[in-house]
């Protein structure tokens, strides 16, 4: 599959199950987003919802602020069920502290992939814990068609005013996160970038 006018064609063995009746199926429905804080109660769902009924098949989240001081690696999984499109599967990153704004979420549509589409998931360092995170997802198709590969990442970069090393260590492990795959895997970036765009820091 190669992006085309802005839209990742899902390939012919790779589509959504017959009961996914949406518009557009054969392309990848994704919506990144800022959220500032997940800790409300009932904001997850609350968001979930509106994109089930929008068709969305993927959902990346930055600025989580969700602090998980139980999970020493600071990721979690879990499933939320909604009324419009569910349900979905949460992979989250939390962030190293209760008070760092960081915090990132790929959200999967269940209806489109499932967990045995998960290949690898793709965990950060411990300098940029809460700030990256993505996930292989493979699938095989059947009749020699092309199958679902797809490496998919959301990140929160840091802000300015951070030192230049941090902010250099973002970009360092969200290379490396895709440096792997095969010339088949499409890689897709859905990042806060805070105003960084270049290969420069300055720029």
């Amino acid at each position: 599959a190669r992006p085309a006018k802005g839209h990742y064609e899902l390939p012919e063995g790779a589509r959504p199950n017959p009961g996914y009746r949406k518009r557009g199926v054969a392309e990848l429905s994704l919506v990144s987003f800022n959220c500032f804080s997940l800790r409300q109660s009932g904001r997850l769902n609350s968001l979930l919802e509106d994109c089930g009924r929008e068709g969305v098949m993927a959902v990346c989240l930055q600025g989580t602020q969700m602090y998980f001081p139980q999970q020493p690696t600071r990721r979690r999984e879990w499933k939320v069920r909604t009324q419009k499109g569910g349900p979905w599967l949460v992979l989250s990153w939390g962030p190293p502290s209760s008070s760092d704004p960081g915090g990132v979420m790929v959200v999967l549509n269940m209806h489109v992939f499932t967990q045995t589409d998960i290949r690898e998931r793709k965990d950060p360092p411990l300098g940029v814990k809460g700030r990256l995170g993505g996930v292989h997802l493979r699938r095989q198709a059947r009749g020699g068609q092309d199958g679902l590969d797809l490496l998919l990442s959301t990140g929160y970069a840091f802000q300015n005013t951070e030192n230049e090393q941090k902010r250099q260590n973002f970009w360092d492990a969200l290379i490396r996160m895709h440096a792997g795959g095969s010339n088949r895997t499409t890689h897709l970036n859905a990042i806060d970038a805070n105003g960084h765009i270049g290969a420069g820091l300055t720029q």
